[in-house]
Parts: structure tokens; sequence; C-alpha cells
């Protein structure tokens, strides 16, 4: 319930963004206000990344970063995924992208480890405002071509959304990331 309060907070945002104001190529660092108050006893995570847009050719190279942990009793779930993201603005909101992905998975019933490589794409919307504050929304769809998979016993098919990275195949959503660009 506490999310849904926020997003309907934060959707008066959508009315008020305006056209990125920055005259030349900038830096953004950003993270998931939404990650940040979900956290629970047995469960953490965090979402934050770095930014490189680039004025001229009207993209952004996205640097994201997501870490989780589930733990308990004497059960362990751990991920780490790194992504190199190139997305190109289709207008002054909308981008399409395409991604690599690193994600690092350790932990299960059989306390096994994997390291990951998938290649995806993106759609989404940053919103920008006169006082440097962005923020954004979008998904994501990624296949793993290495690394092993179910390790955590997750099953098959498309993770939705993105729970574990342990499936080939994750589709997931960034509902919100504010981020602050300089």
């Amino acid at each position: 319930m506490k999310k849904i309060k926020l997003i309907a907070l934060l959707f008066p945002l959508l009315l008020f963004s305006e056209e990125p104001i920055f005259k030349n190529d900038y830096i953004g660092i950003e993270l998931s206000p939404i990650r940040l108050i979900a956290q629970e006893s047995d469960y953490h995570s965090f979402s934050g990344g770095i930014s490189y847009f680039l004025k001229e050719q009207n993209a952004e190279l996205h640097f994201p970063i997501y870490i989780k942990q589930n733990k308990w009793d004497e059960y362990n779930e751990q991920t780490v995924t790194v992504d190199a993201e190139y997305r190109k603005f289709i207008n002054k909101k909308l981008y399409v992208g395409g991604l690599f992905r690193v994600a690092k998975l350790w932990g299960g019933e059989e306390d096994k480890s994997t390291t990951k490589l998938g290649l995806g794409t993106s759609i989404g919307f940053r919103f920008f405002y006169s006082n440097n504050l962005y923020f954004g929304i979008g998904a994501s769809y990624t296949y793993f071509f290495s690394g092993e998979n179910h390790i955590f016993g997750s099953g098959g098919g498309i993770s939705m959304p993105n729970i574990y990275n342990d499936d080939p195949k994750i589709f997931e959503f960034e509902f919100l990331k504010l981020g602050y660009a300089f």
C-alpha cells in the first residue's frame, strides 16, 4: 500500500516535466527509492546507477547496478547485476536501448554460484526538470547466453518481475528511479 501511495503522489511530476535544459553532455546519478522503502528483515535490495547523457547524439550511456539478498533460516540468496546500456532518445522523453548484463548469483539450497552474461533491449521514459532532477520509468528484456540457470530453483520460462536473474530470460520493470544531473 505504501508503494501505491508513493506512486500516486509522484504521478503529478509527469505533468510538470520539461525539456532537458543542458547545453552540453552531463552526468547523472540515480537510485530507486521504492527499493529503499521495501526493505524487510529477510530481504534487502538496492538499485541505482550512473548515466552519461550525450547531448549531440541525443543518447544516454547508462550503467545500472542492482544488489539483492534474501535470507531466512539457513537459506540465503544473493544477486549482483551490472549493466552497460545505450539508450537512444526518440523524442525528448522516450528512449529505446540495448544492453549488456553481467549477473553474479550465489546461495540457494545447494550453496551454488554462477556468473551469467546476457544481452537485452529496453524502452522507457526520462522526465527532466529545471533544477537538474530527473526520473525514469521503463521496461527491459534480457536473454542470458552463458552461465548456469535455475540455481535457486526458480523454474523455467521468463522471470517476471526480475526476482532472481536466475532464469535464461528476464523481463523487468523500472517503476521509478530518481536522479540528479550535473
